[in-house]
């Protein structure tokens, strides 16, 4: 992107954990539309599971914990609520070889 510095949605992220074709755990942001929240120093986690399924499909469970208590907790976690699911319908028609 080419978005100015504080701007840049995962900017300051960092991977968690990692174990291959099993799961993803990394740290996250609040959007720039909530700086109250993303100019802070404590980040929300999200831990991503793969599952291989029989039919050479894979399921994908996304959990995204560590919220807060208070208004501004409450529009940043409905932010997301919508955005993952955005994001995880990307993944239905995608191929890996």
């Amino acid at each position: 992107m080419n978005q100015p510095k504080g701007l840049r949605g995962s900017e300051g992220c960092k991977i968690l954990d990692f174990i291959p074709q099993k799961m993803l755990s990394f740290s996250w942001n609040a959007p720039p539309s909530i700086p109250e929240i993303r100019n802070k120093d404590y980040k929300t986690m999200v831990s991503v599971f793969f599952k291989s399924l029989k039919d050479g499909k894979t399921a994908i469970t996304l959990v995204h914990h560590g919220f807060l208590k208070g208004e501004k907790w409450i529009e940043y976690h409905k932010y997301f609520e919508k955005a993952w699911d955005i994001v995880l319908n990307r993944f239905k028609d995608v191929t890996c070889q």
